[in-house]
């Protein structure tokens, strides 16, 4: 992800480093995340029952896909408020305000007195509803997102592919899946979501979707 402004470069490069990876730093110890185990046993079960001619779900007949409110909570919200929600810090990057709590859902940055950006959060955990694998199209049409903003190759940081995206119930908000194995793939079972509080031409520049 090279097109992110106003954002100290330290502290995206410290980000986008650990956060674009399936072995993070800070294994995810929310009570609010299924356990990794169950979450793959599950995958393979349902991935064994599909067409081996395709790993994506087909978008007819499927049921949509939410946003899940709780996670989105957190922007916005004091280092007090946070901990008063999900726990005490139990980890992070004191210097840099970055912190991770007990039932958090990932990398939780304050700037200014407030959280602006959620980093390392499960696909599982902010995207509710039923899938293994999606792709850009069926997470539009099941999410009614709309994109802003999709890589067409991986960016130099982390080597993943980064899909930005804004939701109508959440005004202000930017939301960006990021894949780790190839471009057009969304997994359920992977840390890959960061949201900011910030719309997204402030964020990413004005709107090039390439999708």
């Amino acid at each position: 992800m090279n097109k992110l402004f106003g954002i100290s470069a330290a502290l995206v490069l410290s980000m986008l480093l650990a956060g674009c990876s399936e072995n993070n730093d800070k294994p995810n110890t929310s009570g609010n995340s299924s356990p990794s185990s169950q979450s793959e046993t599950s995958n393979s079960s349902e991935e064994s029952s599909k067409p081996e001619e395709s790993d994506t779900e087909s978008s007819a007949d499927a049921e949509a896909i939410s946003i899940n409110s709780d996670v989105v909570w957190g922007l916005g919200k004091t280092l007090d408020e946070l901990k008063g929600k999900y726990g005490e810090v139990n980890g992070g990057y004191g210097a840099m305000n970055v912190y991770y709590f007990d039932n958090g859902y990932g990398r939780y940055i304050v700037q200014d007195g407030v959280c602006t950006w959620i980093d390392a959060i499960n696909t599982s955990d902010i995207l509710k509803g039923s899938f293994s694998v999606l792709n850009y199209e069926e997470l539009a049409s099941r999410a009614e997102i709309d994109y802003w903003h999709i890589d067409d190759k991986p960016d130099d940081l982390s080597d993943c592919w980064w899909a930005y995206f804004t939701h109508p119930d959440y005004s202000g908000v930017t939301f960006a899946v990021y894949s780790q194995t190839a471009r057009d793939e969304i997994k359920a079972d992977t840390v890959g979501v960061s949201i900011w509080q910030s719309d997204p031409e402030t964020l990413v520049g004005p709107s090039d979707y390439n999708g």
